[in-house]
């Protein structure tokens, strides 16, 4: 099998070979209470988003009997929940963003009222981008829709920052690979003005 020499490895442009970092990412919603554009600003920003898992899943088992053995065979696939560790400002209350969204959109403590499936689900985007910000690939939750929101806690002893957790449901993931290369794709943080 032929390696790579070092001087080949270094030379290799584009970044072929430029690890991805967790860091680089974006979250977009379809949802119009949280997107901050479709919100007019009010949004979950992105930048409030502190963490975020990416999908996953895991077949069940189908087990057949014969005699004195069993076999084993794949049974129906299960997609993981995605779980977002939230950032909450004093200005940009990421609480307020979701308490409002939560009660107009999803159920509201007060009425009782709870919000129909066609309404509620929606998409998530979670987009993975390279160091100049340029979109690399896209996990799509299709049919998401929020399962359980926690509002973090209190603590006296604590200095750390105040932190929200929202968990999507959805039933299915799609996977985009959006730029071949890098180079490619939309620059969402031009170096200089075009």
């Amino acid at each position: 099998m032929p390696k790579m020499h070092y001087q080949e490895f270094l030379q290799e442009g584009d970044g072929v070979y430029q690890p991805k970092t967790k860091n680089l990412w974006i979250v977009q919603f379809s949802q119009p209470d949280l997107d901050p554009i479709q919100g007019n600003g009010l949004g979950l920003q992105t930048f409030a988003i502190k963490s975020t898992g990416f999908p996953g899943g895991s077949h069940g088992d189908v087990e057949l009997q014969y005699i004195n053995m069993k076999y084993n065979f794949p049974g129906k696939w299960t997609w993981d929940e995605v779980e977002m560790k939230i950032t909450d400002f004093v200005g940009i209350s990421s609480t307020r963003t979701l308490w409002n969204w939560w009660k107009t959109s999803v159920f509201n403590p007060e009425t009782g009222r709870h919000a129909y499936g066609n309404i509620l689900k929606g998409d998530v985007k979670i987009i993975l981008i390279d160091s100049v910000g340029i979109e690399l690939e896209q996990w799509t939750l299709r049919g998401a829709y929020p399962k359980a929101i926690k509002y973090g806690d209190g603590d006296y002893g604590s200095d750390d920052i105040l932190e929200l957790s929202l968990t999507w449901k959805y039933d299915r993931a799609e996977h985009l690979v959006l730029a071949a290369s890098p180079g490619q794709g939309l620059d969402l943080f031009p170096l200089s003005a075009k």
